[in-house]
């Protein structure tokens, strides 16, 4: 199951939209906000997504958040992304902060 789809499915808009609308009534930046309500989308076309794509794609992998430990797959990275890094890198990367996982955590203070 994946989590956005569900979101979308169930509640008719996944988080990551309802997130860039509170950026955006916050008054971020107006790239920030369009990243982060674009973060799952599957075809991406700024840099800005990228970047968040993939580093909510390395936390979930490494199971930095709730969402691999309920079980739920792993959104898949868009075309872009793909392109950005190669598999091999970011194998290395995720195994990396599964190894330094306890540290990530307490320093930012999740559990």
């Amino acid at each position: 199951m994946n989590w956005p789809r569900s979101e979308k499915a169930v509640l008719g808009i996944d988080h990551a939209k309802v997130a860039g609308e509170l950026t955006n009534l916050w008054n971020f930046p107006e790239t920030i906000s369009v990243a982060i309500a674009s973060h799952h989308d599957e075809v991406v076309v700024d840099l800005d997504v990228v970047a968040i794509q993939l580093g909510d794609y390395i936390a979930n992998a490494a199971g930095l958040s709730d969402f691999t430990r309920t079980g739920d797959t792993l959104p898949p990275l868009s075309d872009q992304v793909i392109d950005c890094i190669s598999g091999r890198i970011l194998d290395s990367f995720v195994q990396e902060l599964k190894d330094q996982g306890d540290d990530i955590r307490g320093f930012a203070g999740l559990f």
